[in-house]
């Protein structure tokens, strides 16, 4: 038995999702290092706005949702309101 089938799928779902946020958060702690953290967080948000279509259409994937509406992801961070559709994001 290889080490790949005696390792769980939670356990490498965990895995890949712990490796993607450390290599979020030490991309945004570098730029904003190097850049200061305004310019880290506009291309944050830069990367956001082009991140949103592609996991839009993963989660309607994921989700076997039709094409009959658009899908919007809603999250309040302070008082800001950030919206998504097939389009990017809206702030």
């Amino acid at each position: 038995m290889s080490a790949l089938n005696r390792v769980g799928k939670k356990e490498i779902r965990d895995l890949l999702g712990k490796g993607w946020l450390t290599h979020d958060g030490m991309w945004f702690y570098h730029t904003q290092q190097e850049l200061g953290v305004e310019k880290a967080n506009i291309l944050n948000k830069a990367a956001i706005r082009s991140l949103a279509p592609i996991e839009i259409k993963r989660v309607k994937k994921a989700f076997e949702r039709n094409r009959s509406g658009s899908c919007r992801v809603l999250c309040t961070k302070r008082n800001e309101t950030y919206s998504s559709n097939e389009d990017g994001w809206n702030y």
